[in-house]
């Protein structure tokens, strides 16, 4: 059967940490490796991790540059065939996810590199706020211009690596789109209909507060890999720097409400029925 690596990058995660390794020490089948990067939290990280050690096949608590860095660093720790980098308010869905993607790898097809399937968004009330993920043949022009499926959900082969190269540490935001894109010249995707991973969502204040920046780094990526700046793209940064803009005269509660909205007059589910 096929083996799948968990990495896992923190950075201070005291207060979801233990709620996501709990999700993985209760699968059924546990990941052939769980690799812990933390970038040298000043709170209680380090010693849940130390307490709980024994779940790892590695870990780490050092400095470092950034998410991306924080993976590059994992993968001269990877055997499995298989890759999952997850973050510490990250949940697996349920005790059997593990058991399914094992089996659904194990009959991919060698061509296809990349599978991902479904992550829901929980709002701290703990109800599902949004759900993400779609099949690869109706986001795939989106994939042109922005990251629309939900890296926290997304497989990669290990030796996809080799051939592609590692994340692009000079990225802030969106190195997991830049690589992917790269990954996805070279590979087949796949996408399956199920939910694995229950998400921490931070909500639209959190998101509008660097959503800005995560379009700009789309473009610029979009670039340097030879595409041009779409009339999506340029669609979707007005569209961010407008909810950035509602943020301050009408707050997050008012730029959420007119988010959802925007969102119930396009036909999509508001962001906040989950709230």
């Amino acid at each position: 059967m096929a083996s799948i690596a968990i990495v896992v990058a923190i950075y201070n995660g005291e207060a979801t940490l233990d709620q996501c390794l709990a999700s993985i020490e209760t699968q059924s089948i546990p990941p052939s490796q769980l690799i812990v990067m933390d970038g040298g939290s000043k709170d209680g990280t380090v010693e849940i991790l130390s307490r709980r050690s024994g779940m790892f096949s590695y870990w780490e608590s050092r400095p470092d540059g950034g998410i991306y860095d924080a993976w590059n660093k994992a993968l001269s720790h990877l055997t499995a065939d298989w890759v999952w980098f997850i973050g510490c308010d990250d949940c697996l869905a349920d005790a059997e996810v593990l058991s399914r993607m094992a089996a659904l790898l194990d009959k991919t097809e060698a061509a296809v590199g990349l599978v991902y399937g479904k992550v829901a968004m929980v709002a701290r009330s703990g109800r599902v706020s949004d759900v993400i993920g779609r099949p690869w043949a109706d986001v795939r022009r989106r994939m042109q211009y922005s990251m629309v499926i939900p890296h926290t959900g997304l497989l990669a082969r290990r030796a996809l690596f080799e051939r592609v190269g590692e994340f692009d540490a000079q990225y802030r935001i969106a190195g997991d789109y830049d690589w992917f894109m790269r990954a996805a010249a070279e590979s087949g995707v796949r996408f399956t209909d199920d939910l694995l991973v229950n998400a921490g969502d931070e909500g639209l204040s959190g998101a509008s507060e660097t959503q800005v920046r995560t379009v700009r780094e789309f473009g610029l990526i979009c670039e340097r890999q030879g595409r041009r700046r779409s009339l999506g793209w340029r669609w979707l940064l007005l569209k961010c720097q407008v909810k950035a803009r509602l943020r301050a005269p009408l707050g997050a509660g008012g730029q959420g409400l007119v988010v959802d909205l925007f969102r119930s007059l396009t036909l999509r589910r508001p962001r906040g029925a989950g709230r």
